[in-house]
């Protein structure tokens, strides 16, 4: 595993809280991908809770870009803790996304 996946999967586990439960359903338990194609991540994780379900689609949108997470549902939802990993998430992408200053 390179050092840029590396850091995205450690990205995600940030946003995920360390929760075991949310890890291992969003990764395969063997191998450093998805547990199963993102639309059936995102059918599954309808049987989460709310914010656990915006977690997920957080955790896709890191991954691939298909979460399809709004801004206004994640404000919405969840709680101070979780707003607060994900923006610690975000943050911690960042460094390796984007490094050094971005100009407008």
């Amino acid at each position: 595993m390179n050092l840029q996946m590396a850091h995205l999967i450690g990205c995600i586990q940030t946003l995920l809280s360390h929760d075991e439960r949310l890890i291992y359903f969003f990764f395969h338990h063997k191998k450093a991908e998805l547990r199963l194609g993102s639309a059936e991540l995102l059918a599954e994780a309808r049987f989460l809770s709310c914010g656990e379900y915006i977690l997920i689609q957080a955790a896709l949108d890191f991954w691939n870009g298909q979460g399809g997470l709004r801004l206004g549902d994640a404000l919405a939802a969840l709680d101070d803790e979780n707003i607060l990993a994900l923006v610690k998430a975000m943050l911690a992408l960042r460094e390796i996304e984007f490094p050094g200053d971005i100009q407008c």
